[in-house]
């Protein structure tokens, strides 16, 4: 649902009045500006990564996929009108923006990471590591994922892509989930 549906609902329950929908309606606006400036950020360090491994093959074409910023903006902005804090859409859009690219990138990342020599075991929900990719970690980190890693494992460590906790977890999710369903 669009934002300025849910606006519109609002008014007519008799949550908002006219003027606080135009003032939303503003603010709304104001959010999309600011939602656009953070999407092509973001989007220009997931470009940054297409051609630097096969691992990223496939990414441009979610980065430039309008359906994904469009589900990145309705989920910031959904998000936003149910919070009560003010000032919090600039969070949820960052978040949103790795939540929508890397569930559409996940099922291609899981199938890159394939092709390039990690092996998945579905039933222990771990992934082999390669020997060329170990080798790229420093000696601590090639000890922690000698026999293996979780999604987890692979999003903090071989991905490459600076992610929060709680995204990095929920995408984790999104790559498990697509390894499962090869």
């Amino acid at each position: 649902m669009k934002i300025n549906e849910i606006r519109r609902m609002q008014q007519l329950a008799g949550l908002i009045n006219e003027s606080q929908y135009r003032q939303l309606k503003e603010a709304d606006e104001n959010n999309t500006d600011l939602f656009n400036e953070i999407w092509n950020e973001q989007s220009e360090e997931y470009s940054a990564l297409v051609g630097t491994d096969p691992i990223y093959d496939g990414l441009d074409k979610v980065v430039n996929d309008p359906a994904v910023k469009q589900n990145a903006l309705d989920w910031a902005t959904q998000l936003t009108a149910e919070d009560e804090e003010d000032d919090m859409f600039g969070g949820y859009a960052q978040d949103g923006i790795d939540y929508e690219i890397m569930q559409a990138f996940a099922p291609q990342l899981a199938r890159n990471l394939v092709k390039v020599g990690f092996k998945y075991d579905k039933d222990e929900e771990y992934w082999t590591i390669p020997s060329a990719y170990l080798n790229k970690l420093d000696k601590s980190r090639q000890d922690t994922y000698k026999n293996g890693a979780t999604s987890y494992g692979i999003i903090w460590d071989f991905f490459n892509y600076d992610y929060d906790t709680s995204p990095r977890e929920t995408i984790s999710d999104y790559l498990n989930d697509a390894a499962q369903s090869m």
